[in-house]
């Protein structure tokens, strides 16, 4: 079975893109897919005007879109899905699947031209199956700006070996496909741009009037529409420290490369052996299986265990790549290095952390998912010598490992949906139900009739009902707000498939210090409390 696999790497490609495509089809919208719906749904209102819709989000009141971080192409593919099918999951979810198929075919492209034809298979695997990955489709931009980066790597690497300007072209028409899905791309732009420069490829910059002259007319577009330059607004102030969030970027690698112990190898220059991967990784289930089953662990610090188990992780990748850039630039020479795919590859991985880790407002694996395959492709001669046994244990844990968290994530995206249609079921004919809380909470409760609850304007009566959601943000009403408490509902009870949880504060998408991306937890998704307004001379 392996063997024709690796004789038939389109068939591994299409079974790992129908896995993850499984997974997301029909998730529940979830997280900042609501805000992507409801930009959506203002660009078909207003096309021309996609930055002045009014969207209550990360501040208690409604705000702009364009006080938000993101451009809105994505918004715009959204809109033009949901002519076709509507708003629901299964018909807007092919959009992201659209693009996973792109991320993979790309990769695997890049992988096949970097490396001809004995490593993408395995490099493919190790992609497909990564966990954030699996987790972060949804209908958010981090699938889509990986298949662009990875369509850029591919084209200007194709470019560079044939000098075809059709190449240079397509690549730029990604490039600036990805600005304008999120700005995270500027230091791919800014990358090209300083690699043209060191290759002294000075007519090639004329290239970049492409994504350059595109990114001018957004800006006047953006000045017409509401006064101002999105992209020079954008919020840079973060949630938490630089070395918060410099620790979070390495413990956000940590738990999604299941691939680490491949490159401790390499760094350890083979001494690690089976037995000790054997070792660990049984180590490993044990404490899962006691851990679950037994009633005296303490989650708390197990999961303290797990975050400084990923923090190590990412430090062993990040120092293995430094080293293979270094020693790829010591034999290359420095004109030789830029010049080579090394030089690229390293160039980017170097960029694109340093701009999320400095300009990003919190950190995040999904925000970290970019640099995996850059990783993948730069380490890939240095893994590939990796004993097979070695190999098969990272592809084994990485599908395990991605199986797990996604389907412990499609579990809590659906909680907010189920229980939104349950409550609104549940009330009595006329009522009046208000709502509070973010993420797929605001979507479906809004959705099944409830209206959005304002600390601005109170509109709430006697006799009218509220929803909260605690577990997301903007929860809040008014602390003087006559209410009595109907109802505690919690999420589903804790199995196996949700122990390897990512629902503690929505921590694979919100990652900081002591709140690990993933961890072992029976704690339920949420608490959702139901209430209802009373008369204040009855209280």
């Amino acid at each position: 079975m392996i063997q024709q696999l690796l004789k038939k790497p389109m068939l591994l490609l299409m079974g790992i893109w129908l896995l993850l495509t499984a997974i997301n089809i029909n998730k529940a919208f979830h997280v900042d897919d609501t805000f992507h719906l409801e930009a959506a749904q203002h660009i078909l209102k207003d096309p021309l005007r996609p930055m002045s819709g009014m969207i209550r989000w990360d501040k208690p009141e409604a705000t702009p879109i364009h006080t938000g971080n993101q451009p809105p192409l994505l918004f715009y593919m959204i809109a033009g899905m949901s002519l076709i099918f509507g708003f629901n999951e299964i018909g807007l979810h092919l959009l992201t699947a659209l693009f996973c198929f792109l991320a993979l075919y790309w990769f695997y492209k890049a992988a096949t031209l970097l490396y001809g034809s004995d490593k993408p298979v395995f490099l493919l695997a190790l992609l497909g199956l990564c966990p954030a990955f699996v987790v972060n489709q949804n209908l958010m931009t981090d699938v889509p700006v990986l298949a662009l980066l990875l369509g850029v790597i591919y084209y200007i690497s194709l470019a560079g070996r044939t000098n075809q300007t059709r190449h240079y072209i397509i690549a730029m028409c990604l490039l600036a496909a990805g600005c304008f899905i999120k700005y995270t791309f500027l230091p791919v732009l800014a990358s090209i741009f300083l690699l043209f420069i060191l290759r002294k490829q000075y007519r090639n910059l004329r290239f970049l009037l492409i994504p350059a002259g595109l990114l001018v007319l957004w800006s006047l577009w953006n000045y017409w529409e509401f006064g101002g330059i999105h992209i020079l607004e954008r919020r840079t102030v973060p949630t938490f420290s630089r070395w918060d969030l410099l620790w979070s970027f390495f413990t956000s690698l940590g738990c999604i490369a299941p691939f680490g112990f491949l490159l401790f190898d390499y760094l350890i220059k083979g001494r690690l052996s089976n037995y000790l991967v054997y070792i660990i990784l049984f180590l490993f289930i044990q404490v899962v299986f006691f851990s679950y089953y037994g009633t005296g662990s303490d989650e708390e610090q197990l999961n303290l265990f797990l975050e400084i188990a990923f923090f190590t992780n990412g430090l062993i990748i990040i120092a293995a790549i430094l080293r293979i850039g270094y020693r790829s630039f010591k034999q290359k020479k420095f004109a030789g290095f830029v010049a080579s795919d090394d030089g690229l590859l390293f160039l980017l991985i170097l960029t694109i952390s340093v701009f999320i880790v400095l300009l990003a407002p919190f950190m995040a694996p999904r925000h970290v998912l970019l640099i995996v395959p850059l990783i993948l492709l730069l380490s890939a001669p240095k893994i590939s010598r990796c004993k097979t046994g070695l190999r098969a244990v990272a592809v084994s844990v990485s599908l395990v490992l991605s199986i797990l968290l996604g389907v412990s994530d499609w579990i809590f995206a659906d909680y907010y949906r189920t229980t939104s249609a349950g409550i609104m079921k549940g009330m009595p004919p006329n009522s009046k139900v208000w709502t509070t809380g973010a993420g797929g909470w605001q979507w479906y409760s809004k959705k099944d009739g409830m209206v959005e609850y304002s600390l601005e304007n109170p509109q709430a009566r006697p006799g009218d009902y509220i929803v909260i959601a605690t577990n997301t943000s903007n929860h809040r009403i008014h602390a003087d707000l006559p209410v009595r408490l109907l109802a505690k509902i919690w999420g589903d009870e804790v199995t196996p498939l949700t122990y390897f949880s990512v629902n503690k504060g929505f921590s694979m998408y919100y990652t900081s210090f002591g709140r690990p991306s993933w961890r072992l937890s029976k704690k339920p998704a949420d608490t959702i409390f139901v209430l209802q307004c009373i008369d204040p001379s009855k209280k």
